[in-house]
């Protein structure tokens, strides 16, 4: 973690903040009991390198907009409530299975010679030997 992220995330404990306006309108941050500023909205995104918001959810996790055709949209929206899960969890799981598939099919494109070199022609001749 960067310098600049632990002195704001240390002052931020040390002293709560109260909610403000936006740092883009370039309103101070203030303390809960009083109204004195804490640190500014131009200090906190000078100590942040820049960046004008940062959250620790922002560390863990990045944001992927995505298009969905009506009907994939329903499919997805009737799949989260049957299963009881988000639409951005069911998204993230299928995503996982789809990259996971890729991964399988490029690692056996690149052994299917090997495998053919040794008499492997088929799924069939693979199973027969390894049960």
């Amino acid at each position: 973690m960067g310098a600049a992220l632990r002195i704001a995330l240390k002052l931020r404990a040390q002293r709560p903040l109260a909610q403000g306006r936006g740092a883009a309108d370039g309103a101070s941050l203030e303390r809960q009991h009083d109204s004195s500023p804490l640190i500014s909205a131009r200090q906190l995104k000078r100590l942040l390198g820049g960046a004008a918001c940062i959250t620790l959810s922002d560390m863990k996790s990045s944001t992927l907009t995505i298009r969905l055709d009506p009907d994939l949209n329903r499919q997805l929206a009737r799949q989260a409530k049957r299963t009881g899960r988000s639409r951005s969890d069911v998204a993230r799981e299928a995503l996982r299975r789809q990259l996971a598939v890729a991964q399988f099919e490029q690692v056996r494109r690149r052994v299917m010679p090997l495998a053919e070199a040794q008499g492997y022609l088929t799924d069939e001749d693979i199973f027969r030997d390894v049960s």
